[in-house]
């Protein structure tokens, strides 16, 4: 099986999976699943990740912003909007790099 690879915001991923799995559940017709499948034209796996949140982040300070970046770089990435979001690997991991960057916003919403 061949895998194609979609770059897309975390919040725009999950939106899609919630409206798929929404109608998985809710209809129980075999061709409305038959079509929910066409409408798809995919099979979708969900394999787990080592993310459980997700932060934009900016700061004032370009250089601490940087470094930051430096520092973070395996765990960041560009949202579908082009901004910078940090993912984390677990809460106890977002609340220490909160810590040791002050300067740094880690936001829990952004506007569009």
């Amino acid at each position: 099986m061949n895998k194609i690879l979609v770059e897309v915001s975390v919040g725009e991923l999950l939106d899609k999976i919630s409206i798929l799995e929404i109608k998985q559940e809710k209809i129980k017709d075999a061709e409305s699943l038959k079509f929910i499948k066409d409408e798809y034209k995919v099979e979708a796996v969900y394999e787990p990740t080592g993310i459980q949140l997700a932060r934009w982040v900016d700061s004032d300070s370009k250089s601490i912003l940087e470094e930051f970046k430096r520092k973070a770089e395996d765990n960041l990435a560009i949202d579908g909007g082009g901004y910078l979001t940090y993912l984390a690997p677990t809460r106890v991991n977002l609340n220490l790099m909160q810590e040791r960057y002050p300067e740094i916003r880690f936001l829990s919403t952004r506007e569009h």
